[in-house]
């Protein structure tokens, strides 16, 4: 029989720890979504409230200008879309939002 080192003690010992966890987040996940029963017991639990939310509804989308630039970075033109909310236009005041992505 091998001895009882730190690394095997760990990984018998982690190991079912880490695969219960996962099995937990699953297993409530599932629930909160409705394939389990259990969804009133959880909300409790957590202090959801159990009324159902209204559905979400929409405007209409705004004005939007698209263009593009040379990006010395990417070193090509990029494209570029500046949306604006229902019922302003270019040259209104309005809050700076900048959205990035890859």
């Amino acid at each position: 029989m091998t001895p009882w080192t730190r690394r095997r003690v760990l990984t018998l010992g982690l190991a079912p720890a880490a695969i219960l966890a996962c099995a937990g987040v699953g297993g409530a996940e599932l629930i909160s979504r409705g394939v389990l029963p259990g969804r009133y017991l959880l909300d409790r639990l957590d202090g959801a409230c159990s009324v159902p939310a209204p559905p979400l509804t929409f405007g209409p989308p705004g004005p939007a200008a698209n263009g593009t630039f040379y990006s010395a970075a990417r070193r090509r033109a990029v494209g570029y879309t500046i949306t604006y909310p229902p019922g302003r236009h270019p040259g209104h005041q309005l809050p700076l939002v900048v959205m990035l992505h890859r």
